[in-house]
């Protein structure tokens, strides 16, 4: 059974006493009572009459407002992030055909710009940039492509930052020890560190083949790396 407050409260509108509860009043804590002057009747009555002219004042107040709003917005943001992220899920299932095509026309009209961000991002996220290219190429060839990120920071710490061939921590690159152009996966199992130099020279050839051919040939880093990737193919089987 509802309790009714025996506390009653007059609208400024349509000058009725009304209970002052939540019911019929909106909160409004900058008011000594904590609830708006007008009943929840009234103003919503009152919005609905007034819609293009509040419409036209908040315009205006986001415009005087920009910063204040964009520091509100993105505290609201953070609060509720999780509401955000299903609402936006939600939104884009029931949109998705027309979202696809909203991002094809804003690509289309912004590629210059969309190049430019990817530049930069490049930039500043070396690693993530190498990973992504190299698993679209694995997956355009129909390859796995499974290795992360975090895989690659520990194969990359496994051979001291350094080309796995020659030594040289001069622009390291990811090297696919068994060739993309053989079928080489894009997995933990098959990556290895290189310069651009090593990694340019043995190209598509195989490392039996390329390797030992080399001036910097060293048969102990040979058996170290056959030996880490050996390890890697053990450690992704008992994974599976």
């Amino acid at each position: 059974m509802t309790k009714v407050s025996s506390i009653m409260k007059t609208c400024t509108r349509c000058k009725t006493e009304k209970p002052a509860t939540k019911e019929f009043f909106r909160v409004n804590n900058r008011r000594k009572d904590g609830l708006n002057s007008a009943c929840k009747e009234c103003e919503s009555k009152y919005r609905e009459e007034n819609k293009e002219h509040r419409a036209e004042m908040y315009k205006k107040w986001v415009e005087n407002n920009r910063e204040r709003k964009a520091e509100t917005n993105k505290q609201w943001r953070k609060d509720n992030k999780e509401h955000m992220v299903e609402v936006n899920k939600r939104w884009y299932e029931e949109n998705k055909e027309h979202s696809l095509e909203l991002n094809k026309q804003w690509n289309d009209k912004n590629k210059e710009h969309n190049k430019e961000i990817h530049k930069q991002w490049c930039k500043g996220n070396p690693d993530r940039c190498k990973v992504i290219n190299h698993r679209r190429r694995a997956r355009k060839r129909d390859l796995e492509h499974t290795l992360t990120i975090e895989q690659w920071q520990e194969t990359l710490s496994h051979f001291g930052n350094s080309c796995a061939y020659c030594g040289s921590t001069e622009n390291i690159t990811q090297e696919h020890f068994i060739p993309l152009s053989k079928s080489g996966v894009y997995t933990k199992n098959n990556i290895i560190p290189a310069c651009g130099s090593c990694n340019s020279s043995k190209c598509n050839r195989d490392f039996e083949e390329w390797y030992p051919k080399q001036e910097f040939y060293d048969e102990e880093k040979s058996i170290y790396i056959i030996d880490f990737l050996n390890e890697m193919i053990s450690i992704l089987k008992e994974v599976d």
